[in-house]
């Protein structure tokens, strides 16, 4: 890497349903200059192993797959500065906050929990940890929204 190119950035991502798909096309091919996928897990391996086929099929690095209960080691081993969680939303603010207190920070596909208690817990998590989260909402931007207007 010389002087004049930034640093790519470290991403894990938990989660690998359909959510995942908009930011698994994102670190391989649009970011990939200052974006780098290094791990990845799910608790199904087959939504692993057909990602891992399409990474291996474009000639991207395959990332390292860990077990969602080696979130913490997985940061820290592989020197992650942001997860994505695209998990099923009952899960988030566990992930999100075992993540900030891991010492990474967090994108999240809404809702970032699905209770006050939730959000109570990665409130603090964010306030122990100086990390920060960033929660996006990109199904506004699906196709068939416009339509409705259009048809107005």
């Amino acid at each position: 890497m010389t002087a004049s190119m930034p640093r790519r950035e470290r991403y894990a991502l938990i989660g690998t349903g359909h959510r995942a798909q908009m930011y698994l096309d994102a670190l391989r091919g649009d970011h990939v200059d200052v974006a780098e996928l290094v791990a990845w897990s799910d608790t199904n391996s087959g939504r692993l192993d057909f990602y891992e086929a399409e990474f291996v099929a474009a000639g991207a690095p395959v990332p390292l797959r860990f077990a969602p209960d080696d979130l913490e080691r997985a940061i820290r081993d592989e020197r992650i500065d942001r997860v994505i969680v695209t998990s099923p939303d009952f899960a988030h603010a566990e992930l999100i906050s075992r993540s900030l207190l891991a010492g990474a920070d967090v994108v999240v596909e809404k809702p970032i929990t699905l209770t006050a208690d939730g959000l109570r817990r990665i409130a603090s998590a964010i306030e122990e940890s100086g990390h920060s989260v960033v929660t996006t909402f990109n199904y506004p931007y699906s196709p068939r929204n416009p339509a409705p207007r259009e048809l107005i």
